[in-house]
């Protein structure tokens, strides 16, 4: 199963008027050459790296996700959350005509951590050996940054804040700030958790 993002993060739902503030940069930052590249790349890099940590996604976008099988005969679980509607399904077979699946037949069921699509008729659509479900999906938990959970806002800021001192390099360790782990820990899937250090 993929999940594939079809639209990325638009600049202008970036807070990058709000980092600067937690920066406590100098009034007339934005006029320094780069100074608003490097915000906007270090708030790109923080979302991404706790969206991948926590399979969660902050600000709403669209999402394909691609699966040649289901969960179960009539469920499909997603790989990432919050899933909040799903847009259409289609069926793509081999050498045939692409499907779409009456949305009548089918429902989300939401859940903080392991979204499913369920069918309403007994199973989804049989699946066969040369042909796969594509899922047009809308996930996030907001689609402004105001309406984002509190927590993760504070660790975005601490995390960009983190890669705006290492001149917004991410490479190197893998392992967040303790700071930031304490944040996101309720957000983390009961399964995936292990130590706070993350």
């Amino acid at each position: 199963m993929m999940m594939v993002e079809l639209n990325s993060v638009p600049r202008e739902a970036l807070p990058i008027a709000d980092f600067a503030a937690h920066l406590r940069l100098a009034e007339g930052f934005d006029k320094l050459p780069g100074q608003m590249r490097l915000l906007e790349g270090c708030l790109t890099a923080a979302i991404a790296a706790l969206e991948a940590r926590l399979g969660k996604y902050f600000l709403s976008r669209q999402f394909i996700v691609r699966t040649q099988k289901w969960t179960a005969s009539d469920r499909l679980q997603f790989p990432a959350a919050p899933v909040t509607e799903v847009e259409q399904i289609k069926l793509v077979h081999s050498g045939a005509d692409e499907v779409i699946v009456d949305p009548n037949t089918y429902a989300l069921q939401q859940d903080a951590h392991r979204p499913e699509l369920v069918s309403r008729v007994g199973a989804l659509p049989a699946l066969s050996m040369n042909s796969s479900a594509e899922i047009l999906v809308r996930a996030g938990f907001a689609a402004e940054w105001s309406s984002v959970p509190a927590a993760l806002r504070q660790a975005i800021m601490m995390l960009a804040e983190d890669f705006f001192e290492r001149d917004s390099s991410v490479e190197g360790s893998n392992t967040l700030p303790c700071s930031v782990c304490l944040l996101v820990e309720p957000f983390r899937d009961i399964r995936l958790r292990g130590r706070p250090g993350c």
